[in-house]
């Protein structure tokens, strides 16, 4: 690693940068996963991959070329899976420099009066930045307070970084944002309002724990006192009583309590296609989300919320669907035990499959892909209980 090191000193400019990158990928795989240096440097290998779309392994010393997984046989293309960062991340650190700066050209353009109406338009305090303070104290400011928001139920479609980058983008060239500024609020904006989805599918996912607390699956409310999940997991482990427990973010204050399924009087529960609908025996304040009759294609991508191996709550990246049917479809997303029942969107976010997890027997699938039921199965089950 030292002789990695003293090579990226010896880089210069774009090839620096590339062999940065590269250094980063090396310690991402070394890591060890799930800690907060993982994620940070993560964040940093993926903010420079979006900036050079593309790294040259070649680059790399030859003695250190082992430390890259080599291309597999196509299909697929061999791929680096970086940890999803939590939707509730809206900034990278990487990404703080450069917004700082953006926002401090900015501010000492415009005058005081104009920056209060724009911060008004995104409904943030104007009081916090007060006249007088340098311009870059004030862009400093507003992004620690990007950094800190986080999103609530009561206001579950915005964010103050969202709402004052989408309203500078909007006036276009009125505040005088050049080329990279305007490239950075995109993908900012881009990704804000894809967290924000995220965050709001996330609320209606639980875990489904049994009387002594152990997560066995995951489960999604759908409205009308009703939780869909699948069957398995009940026969599985053999349990005649279960709850569902709400909330369960890493970094959470778990303050929720855990509620009881009824699982002696069940709507719908069903085998063949791994799917229970149960009602739950206490009202909840979390959002439903709703179940969506839609026609899945093995071109088509999905995601998961799920709690695997029943921890946290965990929102994936977008997997492929590799085989549709009427009653099935496989898909890509990596899920452990404690993922089954866990909700599937596609790229809109709508609710249409529930995970499964292993196939078993029955028929034949794509190595490496998982099973899922789709929505459309059982349609017909849930459409006279979701009215």
């Amino acid at each position: 690693m030292n002789a990695l090191i003293s090579y990226l000193y010896g880089q210069q400019n774009e090839k620096k940068v590339n062999a940065l990158l590269l250094f980063l990928l090396v310690l991402v795989d070394h890591a060890e996963k799930g800690t907060d240096c993982l994620n940070e440097l993560a964040e940093a290998a993926r903010a420079l991959a979006e900036m050079l779309g593309g790294v040259n392994l070649s680059q790399l010393p030859p003695e250190h070329q082992e430390d890259i997984p080599g291309p597999e046989p196509e299909p697929p293309p061999i791929r680096v899976d970086l940890p999803i960062p939590p939707p509730e991340i809206f900034i990278q650190q990487t990404e703080v420099p450069p917004l700082t700066t953006a926002l401090t050209t900015i501010i000492i353009k415009i005058p005081y009066q104009t920056l209060q109406a724009v911060l008004s338009n995104a409904e943030i305090d104007p009081s916090q930045l007060p006249p007088g303070l340098p311009a870059r104290q004030m862009a400093e400011t507003l992004v620690a307070q990007f950094r800190s928001y986080r999103s609530s139920k009561a206001r579950p479609d915005y964010h103050p970084l969202v709402a004052l980058l989408g309203y500078l983008l909007q006036a276009g060239d009125a505040y005088g944002l050049d080329d990279q500024a305007t490239m950075l609020f995109e993908r900012l904006v881009r990704r804000g309002r894809e967290n924000l989805k995220a965050l709001h599918a996330r609320r209606s996912v639980g875990r489904i724990e049994t009387a002594q607390g152990a997560g066995i699956g995951t489960g999604t409310y759908v409205g009308n006192g009703l939780l869909l999940t699948c069957n398995h997991i009940f026969t599985k482990n053999a349990v005649q009583r279960a709850w569902v427990h709400f909330g369960q973010v890493k970094g959470g204050l778990g303050i929720d309590e855990p509620i009881e399924l009824d699982l002696a009087t069940p709507i719908a529960r069903n085998s063949q296609l791994d799917f229970a609908l149960l009602r739950l025996k206490e009202p909840i304040s979390y959002p439903a989300a709703r179940p969506e009759d839609i026609i899945l294609s093995s071109n088509g991508k999905v995601r998961l919320i799920h709690h695997p191996e029943g921890g946290f709550v965990e929102v994936s990246a977008l997997g492929d669907i590799r085989q549709a049917g009427t009653e099935y479809i496989d898909h890509t997303i990596p899920a452990k035990e404690g993922s089954s029942g866990g909700p599937l969107f596609d790229e809109q976010w709508r609710f249409v499959a529930i995970h499964r997890g292993n196939v078993g027997m029955g028929r034949s699938v794509t190595p490496g892909t998982l099973g899922g039921t789709p929505i459309r199965a059982i349609w017909s089950v849930l459409a006279p209980n979701l009215t």
